[in-house]
């Protein structure tokens, strides 16, 4: 299924992937998970890395996919 570009769908997903990045270096246990938007616009996101894993390396990998996500997946859900 494809979201059209400009779209509330599109919106949550750049606000969750960013929400995502950003807090990647602020958590201790360095899991965090958002949603945002309602149906049919919901999005959800998780972002995991493991206890040894530095904050830095942490936010940078987060930041990382972010970007990659929208790439490789270019309006798609």
């Amino acid at each position: 299924m494809n979201y059209t570009s400009g779209s509330a769908y599109q919106q949550n997903l750049n606000l969750t992937l960013t929400s995502l990045a950003a807090n990647a270096s602020l958590t201790s246990y360095y899991i965090s998970t958002v949603g945002l938007g309602q149906n049919p616009n919901l999005v959800y996101g998780l972002k995991n890395c493991p206890g040894f894993t530095p904050k830095e390396v942490c936010h940078d990998c987060a930041n990382s996919v972010a970007t990659k996500i929208i790439q490789r997946c270019p309006n798609q859900k």
